[in-house]
């Protein structure tokens, strides 16, 4: 495991994990030899992008959970997020490859805020993070799940009751539900007392739904839309909307 620490001003809402460790195959066609969280659009990365609109929110300390080609990221960190930066950001490279699960616990030892938040690596959704935040310390469970109405077959279908709390999560069941996962979540540290004993699982398969399952996870209704660059269609989307904004 490799990490870097940037110094930087200690004053942020809570730390925040960004997940980057995919493989990034669907991409590779468009981006090349690159981690999908660095595909350029513009003069920025994506990365730059998601950091920018976390330090808008308030937000000053990062840590980045790397895998495949996570040495791009360590060296574009260097560069551009160095002693001078208004944000500290560490970089955690997985050992193996660890999935969504396992990449978050390799890096839980980093985290200094209690709670924190979570968030991929690969798409973005315009998040009131205040008041998730509020909504967390409100429900008291160790998971809060920032939702959409924005259905995709291929993300995760949540269903909540009156009162936020989760019924179901179901990754990539095809099945529409009102809301779905938007890759945003806030977390108290205990959550790894819900995780499996492996070092590599998903978050989206093997804790979600078990934490659902059990009335442990709540769900945060999100007016926003998914800004997702997985597939190379939604790439081409993300950089039109970008150019326009």
């Amino acid at each position: 495991i490799s990490y870097i620490i940037m110094n930087a001003p200690t004053c942020y809402l809570m730390d925040a994990v960004i997940l980057c460790g995919g493989m990034g195959t669907r991409l590779k066609k468009v981006i090349g030899d690159r981690p999908k969280v660095l595909a350029q659009f513009g003069k920025k990365t994506f990365l730059d992008i998601l950091l920018g609109r976390l330090i808008r929110s308030g937000f000053r300390r990062f840590i980045l959970s790397t895998g495949h080609l996570g040495e791009q990221v360590e060296d574009h960190v260097a560069l551009h997020y160095g002693k001078d930066s208004e944000a500290e950001v560490v970089v955690v490279r997985e050992p193996e490859p660890l999935g969504t699960g396992g990449g978050l616990k390799n890096v839980l030892p980093h985290v200094k805020s209690d709670p924190f938040l979570v968030m991929n690596g690969d798409s973005f959704v315009e998040v009131d993070f205040r008041a998730l935040a509020d909504f967390h310390q409100e429900k008291r469970g160790p998971v809060s799940i920032a939702l959409v109405e924005d259905f995709k077959p291929d993300g995760g279908g949540v269903i909540i009751d009156d009162s936020c709390r989760m019924r179901s999560f179901r990754e990539k069941s095809g099945v529409p539900t009102k809301f779905m996962n938007s890759g945003i979540y806030v977390m108290d540290k205990n959550v790894v007392l819900h995780m499996p004993q492996t070092d590599s699982f998903s978050l989206e398969y093997d804790l979600f739904p078990v934490l659902a399952s059990g009335g442990l996870c709540f769900g945060f209704p999100s007016e926003g839309k998914i800004l997702d660059i997985g597939t190379p269609e939604r790439f081409e989307e993300a950089q039109r909307i970008f150019h326009e904004g």
